[in-house]
């Protein structure tokens, strides 16, 4: 292939990849609306693992930032969905991405705590004022709503509490305009 021809074809897999996002992000909401718990297929997993492979997907998708991570070498066993998790981490990360448009630092840490195993992003971003703060989990809220706002439904946020939800976990989230935004997720040791 050309130069062209390969420009093209990543363009093309770059929104077919984006189309799959949004389908799967309105099935979750469909099925969350309807009454049904997301169906969770809970495994045996390596959250530290889990937090590298999320951190190296998240590294491709950008030139302009530098992103940290901090875990444990040693295995940090969770049983968790993984695809689930897979979906906050990456709804997560994206967002840190996106929302730090002049690029910076996002520092991923993945840490066992006595109850819980937490995993925490914080980037350099346009951050957010408390009212926002307080929306963001609403579906289809879009913090930028200018004519610049970067693309996405509004769901991902929305989508992340409620596969928390579904693990007994929490999220929680902290900003500040022009400073940049930290998101805690907390999954319990035990479900």
């Amino acid at each position: 292939f050309g130069e062209e021809e390969r420009k093209s074809l990543d363009y093309i897999n770059r929104k077919a990849w984006s189309l799959s996002k949004i389908v799967d992000e309105l099935l979750d909401v469909s099925r969350i609306e309807s009454g049904h718990a997301l169906p969770l297929e809970k495994t045996s997993c390596d959250l530290n693992a889990l937090l590298r492979q999320a951190v190296d997907a998240a590294s491709k998708l950008t030139d302009k930032h530098r992103i940290e991570l901090q875990v444990a070498k040693a295995p940090a066993l969770l049983a968790v969905d993984v695809g689930k998790i897979e979906q906050v981490l990456e709804n997560i990360l994206g967002n840190a991405v996106k929302f730090s448009p002049q690029g910076g630092v996002i520092r991923v840490t993945g840490r066992e705590e006595a109850d819980e195993y937490q995993i925490w992003v914080e980037d350099e971003g346009i951050g957010m004022t408390p009212e926002q703060v307080g929306k963001v989990f609403d579906k289809f809220y879009r913090a930028d709503t200018s004519n610049t706002a970067v693309e996405g439904t509004g769901l991902g946020m929305s989508i992340v509490r409620h596969i928390v939800d579904a693990h007994g976990g929490h999220v929680e989230i902290e900003s500040r305009m022009g400073r940049g935004t930290r998101v805690l997720v907390g999954l319990p040791k035990t479900a």
